[in-house]
């Protein structure tokens, strides 16, 4: 039995400073991220884009795209990660920069 269609409901991007001002939707992210089943397809997919122990030296270029790949998925991750975390704003210059400001 084949299952119908359902069209995904597509949500518009948020600017980063919207998306750091809306603090219920940050928990919620932060909820999916650390659910075991999300991290274990997170470390699935990092595990399946990395090259094997016997295919490394055999072609140097599949070897790089498969690096290539693996470094794409890290960064992809990372800056998920970051959207749970709200960043710090700086508003006093550390004392070691001081001289710079006189």
């Amino acid at each position: 039995m084949k299952l119908p269609f359902v069209q995904p409901k597509v949500h518009l991007p948020k600017s980063l400073t919207q998306w750091f001002s809306d603090l219920a939707t940050i928990d919620h992210y932060r909820s999916l991220m650390d659910d075991p089943i999300f991290q274990t397809a997170v470390a699935t997919l990092k595990e399946a884009a990395s090259p094997s122990s016997g295919g490394v030296f055999t072609d140097p270029m599949q070897t790089a795209m498969r690096l290539h790949w693996l470094a794409g998925y890290h960064d992809a991750f990372r800056d998920l990660q970051k959207l749970t975390k709200i960043p710090v704003k700086q508003t006093q210059i550390p004392q070691e920069w001081m001289h710079i400001h006189q």
